[in-house]
């Protein structure tokens, strides 16, 4: 009984973001699910309360004090909160994602979004990682920062200590941009980290 219950509260979380619909049902179908007796929190900073949820295909439909439709499927959430998910903005996941693409140890924590590419670590180029991803889909969703040190590591080798030329600093550009373009987020450091 207590591995259904967190079992529902992973897709009751998951639901509400957005990010899954039962198996049974497909985005492109117009069925819908209901989730009743749910305490949510919604993050506005409101009290929480008791409602139901209706969702349809991929999008949160309704919120509220809703009655189930004619054939449509019911998640009794009874004692579990729904809520939004949570976004984890310093992860290290990238070094497991995808041995572990159930990303179980962030989902049970209702975490829906990890951004990666911390402390100036990421792989170089960032595209080679965004097309595993595509490749090899996980439970979660993921952004990254391209890593400084990386980028330093890869254009100087292991003579990293000393002052870069300028043609360095500009490879290290061009390595930034790309991967700007690719879909990183920005640039990311970790001063007290060698590369």
């Amino acid at each position: 009984m207590r591995l259904i219950k967190k079992k529902l509260a992973i897709l009751a979380i998951l639901a509400l973001s957005g990010l899954i619909v039962p198996f049974h049902l497909s985005a492109n179908e117009h069925s819908s699910f209901l989730i009743i007796n749910a305490k949510i929190i919604d993050g506005s900073g409101g009290p929480s309360r008791f409602e139901s949820v209706r969702i349809n295909g991929n999008r949160i439909e309704e919120v509220g004090q809703l009655q189930p439709l004619s054939g449509e499927t019911t998640v009794d959430a009874t004692g579990l909160i729904l809520s939004p998910g949570f976004i984890d903005t310093h992860s290290h996941h990238e070094n497991h994602i995808f041995e572990m693409p159930d990303a179980l140890s962030a989902v049970s924590q209702g975490i829906t979004t990890i951004v990666v590419g911390m402390d100036g670590g990421s792989e170089v180029p960032l595209s080679n990682f965004f097309r595993k991803l595509e490749n090899n889909p996980v439970a979660i969703n993921i952004a990254a920062y391209s890593g400084h040190n990386s980028l330093r590591s890869i254009t100087m080798g292991k003579d990293y200590k000393r002052p870069s030329t300028e043609m360095e600093i500009r490879s290290m550009e061009d390595l930034l941009k790309q991967d700007m373009e690719d879909g990183a987020l920005g640039l990311s450091t970790g001063l007290e980290y060698d590369p």
